[in-house]
């Protein structure tokens, strides 16, 4: 992780040095590239998608995706599929290529080089038979020094520590980011901790019991694989869960994070330590090179307090089980491949309805790919990605960033003052495209080819060091280094509210979401939604509470922020009226920020296509217009399969509402569609023009 990955969780960002700088093969695709193109076949726009007997009157999504939806079979190492999944696989096997090659040419290559370093990283990975050998081995010191604590003091002393090697926050979360009412200069920040499953949901949601169970059953398993007696592990993992349904319960929801001031409790440092009295902050922050001086965002300061209530309420010894168990199962996956199977066994198939894992070097491709994001990500896009393609979204940028100031200066419930303010926003709004300018440097890291374990450890302590060295100075500014969102290999475009930019990643820049050989039509309905998203996200729910330089302030005229929140409370009630599975219906509040972001990014994108064509002739392709062509590309850019258990699981977590529905539900707003395809009243598809959203 270059930046810790909870950052998305908690609103920083919205969602979609040896190396040479560029050296391109005649700007064109490398060799490894022309061998993938079956990954795609029908995952992106394709004539072949549409079901031609489908009315797209009654449904349009079944016309637009039909023939695609007919033949996709979620494969056994899925848990849907998709455009999203399909480039998935298809970066994997790039990075898969590019990491076998590095560490076939790793010892050629000084230390401290991309090469050497992601060459023997990778080959660590892959030596099966010492990591076999290995067994638990490697992780026993750590877990002694977990055995060996005698208190709340050493507790809060061993905490930074474990967290350090870990990369996953125990407890608590620190990090610096930017404070949020001053975007120029970076502030400490301490979050929840990070919990084992990954939703809060699955704690305090009865529907999870079952979910609960298999997750205890697993804690005993993987505590016996690592020593502990087998009545012992059954009492530790009960205590376990204990603990961290009592942790969940005490964090925000979903919804209630999404607004940023519910985040954002700035105090002196002193200030804290009346909240947790029973928890040693002098050992905590000791423990990560942290002096107890100036300021401090408290993200939720009712976790802090419930921490405290937990530490009086339960034995020492229920700590100690908890971090032995986190640190197992943040650091299994780097252990035999028995033992990491036990790990993805339950969290891929038992909680993702996965019936076979991916093959362990595509794991191990995706594991870097993430985690060791600028190192893998330079030969990347050295090997894969084009200057052409770079300019030409650029320019598709450039038009849709103008159709929205169009927009903003004629929009006719916005009051001047908040106009301005608009305006002056989206004119310092950065937009990035494909790839940082400098890369961070990784030189001084230490990776070894026969040390897969400490290789990550090292990094995660590099990582998090360095995050926390930035405590009090003024934010310079990284390009494309948000693991998870805004690496150059993330399948991803993302508008960050505190730095005012967006970044789209070099990987998405291509089939399903760019074509280099297809029509603007196309073009415009896949990327260009997608960049009108991103730029939209700077004025939806979240966004708008953030100026043109970052900092949370209101900027809005009283009446403008009125109907700006009738306006999304339509979408929200739109967004609840759909059925996702028998009596579950989507969460219209908590996808309200996507499904904003989607319903401007396919209107900018659509008129951005208008004006670009307002020259040329109005050609047919396949029989489609470019007007048809751009509604088919938007709606199979999000045709997709997802497994039941899966949708279950995220309808109240993921800020996104499922595929179908954030298809349909941006288009039954633009006047444009009824037009396109001529809906009428009494056609399915129709929707009131009074109920119609028209935000941007």
């Amino acid at each position: 992780m270059n930046q810790p990955t909870f950052f998305k969780k908690y609103g920083i960002v919205s969602r979609m040095a040896s190396v040479p700088k560029h050296p391109h093969h005649d700007d064109k695709h490398s060799r490894h590239a022309a061998d993938l193109s079956h990954h795609v076949q029908r995952l992106g726009f394709s004539i072949d998608n549409i079901d031609p007997t489908a009315d797209p009157r009654q449904d349009f999504y079944r016309f637009a995706a039909g023939g695609w939806l007919d033949q996709a079979v979620i494969p056994d190492e899925d848990a849907q599929i998709g455009g999203f999944i399909g480039l998935f696989h298809l970066l994997n096997e790039q990075i898969l290529a590019l990491l076998q090659d590095a560490a076939e040419n790793s010892a050629d290559e000084p230390p401290g080089t991309v090469v050497q370093q992601v060459g023997d990283f990778y080959a660590s990975a892959m030596d099966v038979e010492r990591l076999e050998a290995l067994g638990f081995d490697p992780l026993q010191p750590e877990l002694a020094r977990i055995e060996d604590i005698a208190n709340i003091t050493d507790l809060a002393g061993v905490l930074p520590h474990l967290t350090l090697i870990s990369g996953k926050p125990l407890l608590l979360t620190p990090a610096v980011i930017p404070d949020r009412t001053r975007s120029d200069m970076n502030q400490l920040q301490l979050y929840p901790g990070q919990l084992s499953l990954p939703q809060r949901d699955f704690y305090v949601n009865e529907a999870f019991a079952p979910v609960l169970e298999a997750f205890v059953a697993h804690i005993i398993e993987m505590l016996e694989l690592a020593g502990v007696a087998s009545e012992d592990a059954a009492s530790q993992a009960q205590a376990i869960l204990y603990l961290e349904k009592a942790l969940a319960a005490a964090t925000l929801s979903p919804v209630e994070a999404a607004d940023p001031a519910a985040q954002y409790h700035k105090m002196a440092v002193s200030d804290l330590l009346p909240l947790a009295p029973l928890f040693d902050f002098d050992a905590y922050f000791a423990g990560l090179d942290l002096s107890l001086d100036g300021e401090i965002n408290i993200a939720e300061p009712k976790y802090i307090e419930a921490l405290n209530g937990l530490l009086a309420e339960r034995p020492l010894d229920d700590f100690k089980h908890y971090l032995r168990w986190r640190l197992i199962n943040a650091l299994s996956t780097f252990l035999s491949p028995a033992i990491a199977e036990r790990t993805l066994d339950f969290f891929m198939k038992k909680l993702q309805g996965k019936s076979k894992l991916m093959p362990r070097e595509k794991r191990v491709a995706s594991q870097l790919q993430h985690d060791f994001g600028h190192p893998v990500a330079q030969l990347y896009v050295r090997e894969y990605f084009s200057e052409e393609t770079k300019k030409q979204v650029e320019e598709i940028v450039s038009h849709v960033k103008a159709q929205f100031k169009s927009r903003l200066e004629t929009n006719p419930w916005l009051d001047d003052p908040t106009r301005s303010f608009a305006l002056e926003k989206l004119d310092r709004m950065q937009i990035n495209v494909g790839y940082p300018e400098k890369w961070v440097d990784y030189s001084s890291l230490q990776i070894r080819r026969d040390d897969y374990l400490g290789n990550q450890m090292r990094l995660s302590q590099f990582d998090i060091k360095r995050n926390l060295a930035k405590r009090g100075q003024p934010v310079v500014t990284e390009e494309f280094n948000i693991g998870g969102s805004t690496l150059p290999t993330d399948i991803n475009a993302a508008y960050q509210p505190q730095a005012n930019k967006i970044e789209i990643c070099a990987a998405i820049l291509q089939p399903p979401f760019f074509y280099p050989d297809l029509d603007m039509a196309v073009n415009y309905g896949a990327i260009g939604a997608v960049i009108g998203h991103e730029i939209t996200h700077g004025f939806d729910s979240i966004g708008r509470r953030f100026d043109a330089r970052g900092n949370m302030t209101d900027w809005w005229t009283p009446g403008d922020s009125e109907e700006f929140s009738e306006m999304t409370g339509m979408l929200v009630e739109q967004f609840n009226g759909y059925e996702v599975l028998p009596d579950l219906y989507c969460n219209g509040q908590l996808t309200v920020t996507e499904n904003t972001a989607d319903l401007g990014g396919v209107t900018l994108a659509f008129e951005a296509l208008r004006e670009a064509l307002a020259n040329e002739p109005a050609e047919e392709i396949d029989g489609y217009t470019p007007e048809q062509r751009f509604f088919i590309s938007w709606a199979q850019l999000w045709m997709s399969k997802t497994r039941p258990e899966i949708l279950q699981q995220l309808i109240n977590a993921d800020p996104h509402a499922p595929s179908a529905f954030r298809t349909t539900g941006a288009l039954v707003n633009l006047d444009a569609f009824f037009e396109t395809f001529d809906i009428h009243p009494g056609d399915a598809m129709w929707r009131e023009e009074a109920d119609r959203v028209v935000i941007w």
